[in-house]
């Protein structure tokens, strides 16, 4: 048998588990993932949500790029141009008109006596998409672009428009 001054230190102290590197890696891994975790929220929460007009200027740019060669895609293209649209005055403005077809969309802008710039370029758009939706009149690719175009100002134009109202009412 060994005597007392015979043993080592490290035969009587085993290493608790978070001495090991291993252990300490592990730690070091989810330290940081804890810390990019709460950085990423931080980032998140401070993003302002996005306006109608942004989102509806954001969702005419998606068709924007898109070839229009043949008669399906621009009938599909008028039909998304006139729910952007639709969807942004009932996001802007409260206008219940999600659910009105394009006649009834410019009859109820006509009754609001809504911004006549406006409902002049709906008629412009509505026109052209009759022509396409119902006389089988084969649109050519330049004029749905024109349209786009169209969609694109009278979003701007009414965007400018809120904007000037709310400097107004802060002055």
């Amino acid at each position: 048998m060994k005597n007392l001054q015979d043993f080592e230190i490290y035969e009587f102290y085993e290493p608790q588990w978070w001495e090991s590197l291993w252990a300490q890696i592990g730690i070091g891994i989810v330290a940081v993932l804890i810390v990019a975790a709460i950085v990423y929220f931080i980032l998140t929460s401070r993003r302002k949500p996005l306006t109608a007009g942004q989102i509806a200027l954001r969702n005419l740019a998606l068709i924007t790029g898109k070839d229009f060669s043949n008669k399906k895609e621009v009938k599909v293209a008028y039909f998304a141009i006139t729910n952007i649209i639709r969807h942004y005055l009932h996001g802007q403005f409260g206008l219940h008109v999600l659910d009105k077809t394009d006649d009834e969309l410019i009859a109820f802008i006509e009754e609001k006596q809504f911004h006549t710039p406006t409902l002049e370029a709906l008629k412009k758009i509505h026109h052209s998409a009759l022509l396409v939706k119902f006389a089988n009149y084969d649109m050519i690719k330049t004029q749905v672009e024109l349209d786009l175009v169209l969609a694109r100002e009278i979003i701007e134009t009414l965007e400018r428009l809120v904007i000037h109202q709310q400097r107004t009412k802060k002055s």
